[in-house]
């Protein structure tokens, strides 16, 4: 989806295929019909942000009232708690720059906390927040099948060798 940022999820509506249009066919549907697709797909929310934003009915859309690139641009500039940019992020809020700001404050505190007490326990993991990328994914291991895990730990003596020799404690 989007890279969190409410612009990015803004800018993507406009790239949207209208369904049987000949931007499902690769070509690049134009400015007004991703707006028709947007409003098509989340007419509901769009509604409700332009009632609630700037006090515009959706029906006054290609009225002189709200023209089509003025109603590009209102949903452009969105804020990030409207209900479009919930709908089009998958019901997911977006952080405001304060939200953000806060979250900096915080895991500031929380290492200058973690330094002043000699670095001991686990160190300070920063504040995720709706919207950031899912670095955990990243760090798990590729899957095995279990033919060749079985494997693995029946050859798991020869492949790992004990270290310390006679030392050992038995």
């Amino acid at each position: 989806m989007a890279e969190g940022r409410p612009e990015a999820v803004h800018r993507q509506a406009h790239k949207r295929p209208v369904r049987g249009s000949t931007a499902s066919a690769g070509f690049d549907p134009g400015k007004i019909l991703g707006q028709v697709a947007l409003v098509r797909e989340h007419g509901d929310a769009l509604e409700a942000d332009l009632q609630r934003y700037y006090h515009l009915p959706l029906s006054a859309l290609g009225t002189r009232r709200l023209t089509w690139r003025k109603f590009g641009n209102l949903v452009m500039h969105l804020p990030s708690d409207s209900a479009t940019v919930h709908a089009m992020n998958e019901g997911r809020p977006l952080p405001h720059l304060e939200h953000r700001l806060l979250a900096a404050a915080i895991e500031q505190l929380m290492a200058a906390n973690w330094q002043l007490g000699g670095g001991k326990g686990r160190r300070p993991q920063p504040i995720r927040l709706p919207g950031d990328p899912d670095d955990r994914k990243s760090k798990m291991g590729r899957g095995r099948p279990i033919a060749e895990a079985r494997r693995i730990l029946d050859n798991w003596s020869s492949i790992v060798k004990p270290t310390g020799g006679d030392k050992r404690v038995r």
